[in-house]
């Protein structure tokens, strides 16, 4: 039977998903939650300067994040002691030409992320969200905003039954043609191109010219729940892996002070293979162990 302490950790990891829809809110909200538990952010491009149990942090791409507190003892000596998630899930992606019309509809251009089951995306209002890459001032850099269109913006529909009678004898769904979801009945003249970079400049307070690119995914609108008779389930999307994000994060601002480095990693890509700047085949992790290891004294 669920306690009350296990239920008001479900209930907190409930909203933590809810919070974080795509890997880029996931480690804004990681960034938010150290910082108001004393955790200083660190920047790759910057000397660092280390001290004995001290908390710290440190981002990539917005999207994967390394958190730790430094040990009583050398890290040579007392070593790290890791736990390692990953910030996405499997979704669907918006390609950079979004927009279809068609039969009276004007739809999203989809792809597949990760590997999602795919039928339980349908029949469900779908929300947007992700990152904006943006015109700035200075003209050799972009400037990152993220977005979150926190509203049941789009619908994949199922097919009726009497059109679709082989349905519930288990039907392979075309990625290209049937996971495309509905935004909007449009007339025959309806001018397509631009409506999703205006949908983004209203919902941002961006001007069009100067957002640049997106990278944008939908994500089940309705927030996830606790269920059974005595309350022991959670039914919720991106349960991968954000159930192991959320605990580790837990874990690490419980841990008590010990000689070892305590050490959370929280990688990008993980659905898609991993090799990224930001995702577990890449020198990141190693690469911030060594500076940790180089970046203060114990003597």
């Amino acid at each position: 039977m669920i306690t009350i302490n296990s239920k008001e950790v479900a209930k907190d990891l409930l909203d933590f998903i809810y919070d974080s829809p795509t890997a880029f809110q996931v480690t804004e909200n990681l960034s938010k939650i150290l910082k108001e538990n004393g955790f200083v952010e660190l920047r790759e491009s910057e000397e660092w300067s280390l001290e004995k149990n001290k908390k710290y942090f440190l981002r990539k791409n917005d999207s994967a994040l390394i958190a730790f507190r430094t040990g009583n003892d050398d890290p040579a000596r007392a070593g790290f002691r890791l736990i390692a998630a990953h910030s996405d899930s499997p979704a669907i992606k918006i390609k950079p030409a979004p927009e279809i019309s068609e039969a009276g509809y004007l739809k999203l251009n989809t792809e597949i992320y990760g590997g999602p089951i795919l039928n339980t995306w349908l029949d469900r209002p779908l929300a947007l969200a992700g990152r904006l890459s943006c015109r700035g001032d200075n003209p050799l850099f972009t400037e990152s905003t993220l977005i979150n269109i926190n509203k049941p913006l789009a619908l994949i529909p199922n097919l009726a039954i009497h059109l679709n009678p082989e349905v519930n004898k288990g039907i392979e769904l075309n990625r290209q043609k049937e996971l495309l979801p509905l935004i909007k009945m449009v007339e025959e003249d309806f001018e397509k191109e631009g409506y999703l970079l205006s949908l983004l400049s209203s919902e941002s307070g961006i001007p069009t010219d100067r957002i640049l690119d997106f990278e944008l995914y939908l994500y089940e609108y309705e927030k996830g729940s606790i269920c059974g008779l005595d309350e022991e389930f959670i039914s919720s999307s991106r349960l991968d892996n954000l159930a192991m994000v959320h605990a580790g994060l837990k874990a690490l601002l419980k841990a008590e002070k010990k000689d070892a480095t305590q050490v959370l990693v929280i990688f990008d890509n993980e659905e898609v293979g991993s090799m990224t700047k930001q995702g577990a085949d890449s020198p990141f992790l190693a690469n911030t162990l060594e500076r940790i290891s180089l970046s203060y004294s114990y003597s």
